[in-house]
């Protein structure tokens, strides 16, 4: 199967960036590297992460994408949801190592496992202890598997686990969420809310784009919309949903 082309093909109207949703196959599929997917909170990673979910079926391979956030406690749960998600005969796994020997042995296809929250490692003292330096080590040589491929959600470029009596290098590639373009705000502003007025489309694009948490702004406004759009009423909507995006979240 030629990849570079099939991804090339593809269409990626529904993903929030499509051409950075490209680059980030290209480095995965074709230049196999380990993604660290970079970005501040609100700028979008987990959308990524879920629009390459979505993009499974076009691709012609096997997805999962696990939240390590939902697993911090749950070191089995982490790893029946990912041979869930992957279709496994056999979900129930003790380490992480003979996950990946099951999907090596099995999995005839190309597997991509997708982590969000990865800083989760660093984070909390209270994780489940088999989050050690043997499964940075197995995340480490997934570069080296034929057909698994890895990409990792985190605010910052995680080059190290700091564990209790040991610290674990990680050996991933950056990529940087990259700013989100006004074309970009607006297929999606069209595609979840298409009622939206153009005037309307533009002063909520400008009410998104001048400010930080660009995705996460962009997905409140526009369930709200979804649910409360008055042509007559917008521009006080507009102001009244701002308020409330800066209530919650400072």
């Amino acid at each position: 199967m030629n990849l570079h082309t099939d991804i090339e093909s593809l269409d990626f109207d529904d993903c929030l960036r499509p051409a950075f949703a490209k680059t980030l196959l290209h480095e995965l599929l074709n230049r196999r590297n380990s993604i660290n997917l970079t970005g501040d909170t609100g700028q979008g990673k987990s959308r990524m992460l879920e629009d390459l979910k979505r993009m499974e079926n076009r691709l012609g391979i096997k997805i999962a994408l696990v939240n390590l956030k939902d697993f911090r406690r749950n070191y089995e749960g982490f790893l029946m949801d990912l041979a869930m998600q992957l279709g496994l005969p056999n979900i129930h796994f003790q380490r992480f190592e003979g996950l990946l020997d099951a999907i090596h042995t099995q999995v005839q296809m190309t597997c991509l496992i997708l982590v969000d929250n990865l800083e989760v490692l660093n984070e909390y003292p209270s994780n489940h202890q088999l989050y050690d330096d043997h499964f940075v080590s197995s995340l480490n040589n997934l570069k080296n598997k034929n057909h698994i491929r890895l990409a990792c959600a985190s605010r910052d470029w995680l080059k190290k686990v700091v564990f209790q009596h040991e610290t674990s290098l990680l050996e991933l590639h950056q990529l940087e969420m990259p700013d989100l373009h006004d074309k970009e705000i607006d297929a999606e502003i069209r595609r979840r809310c298409p009622a939206l007025a153009a005037a309307h489309r533009a002063e909520l694009r400008k009410s998104i784009r001048d400010f930080s948490q660009t995705t996460k702004r962009l997905d409140f406004f526009l369930r709200k919309a979804l649910a409360h759009y008055d042509p007559k009423k917008f521009p006080a909507q507009l102001k009244t949903w701002t308020a409330a995006y800066e209530t919650e979240n400072g």
